[in-house]
């Protein structure tokens, strides 16, 4: 990523060199930090979803043969409740996580274009 400005021209602003090192060191540290609990949200999601799918699988014949109502139905609705609802929580805090390295990648690139065109300011 690269400090994209109306001031394509100005030398402070290009990226190249120095800055990419510094910017993908800079990503790759806040990727890290983030890793550990990511794959453990995406083990539980997996997890889940493995204890729900044969129930859904089950509950949509059900479905397909209008027995949707059925007492077998409800049953197969109410135990994947559970797996429902602890799967939608670990996807949004997943999505929140990825939000969070993206906004902090951010924060850092502007850092690193600011701490550039002050240096080159001061020249």
């Amino acid at each position: 990523m690269r400090c994209n400005t109306p001031y394509k021209t100005s030398k402070a602003l290009q990226g190249g060199g120095e800055y990419d090192t510094v910017w993908n060191a800079a990503v790759r540290t806040i990727e890290k930090k983030y890793e550990n609990k990511l794959a453990k949200l995406e083990k539980i999601a997996n997890e889940t979803w493995k204890k729900e799918e044969p129930l859904q699988k089950a509950y949509i014949e059900l479905f397909d043969k209008g027995l949707k109502d059925s007492p077998e139905a409800q049953r197969l609705l109410k135990e994947m409740e559970p797996y429902f609802k602890k799967g939608i929580d670990t996807k949004n805090k997943i999505r929140n996580i990825k939000w969070a390295i993206e906004d902090e990648k951010m924060r850092s690139l502007i850092k690193i274009c600011m701490k550039r065109i002050k240096r080159y300011m001061a020249r």
